[in-house]
């Protein structure tokens, strides 16, 4: 049983590197959450705290803040959707490196970085 400590090592190695994606996705995935459920209420407080806190002269109306609100809080959507993308990047990028190294074929790019 002497080839167990090389290829314990190895699988170790490639375990603690699988894990740390599985991390990071599962960080993206909690993020993509909290976006959601948080993201309406902050803007709508940092709006109305920028208006209560502006300098004299500018008032707070509806004719104004309503407008700001509407459009600020539909470009969330959008906004929201990075930790969602990052965390399909992230999955993608593991799946590719996993069948690269199985493959032998390493990281898929030539000595000046181009992709091979």
């Amino acid at each position: 049983l002497s080839w167990v400590g090389p290829y314990q090592d190895r699988i170790m190695v490639s375990r603690r590197e699988e894990l740390n994606y599985r991390a990071k996705r599962l960080w993206m995935g909690k993020m993509s959450a909290a976006l959601d459920y948080s993201l309406n209420p902050i803007v709508t407080l940092v709006t109305f705290a920028y208006f209560m806190t502006s300098p004299e002269g500018r008032q707070l109306k509806a004719s104004k803040a309503l407008p700001v609100i509407s459009l600020i809080t539909s470009l969330i959507g959008p906004f929201s959707n990075f930790p969602n993308w990052i965390n399909a990047y992230l999955i993608w990028r593991s799946a590719y490196s996993r069948v690269n190294h199985f493959l032998g074929l390493g990281s898929g790019r030539s000595a000046d970085g181009a992709p091979s």
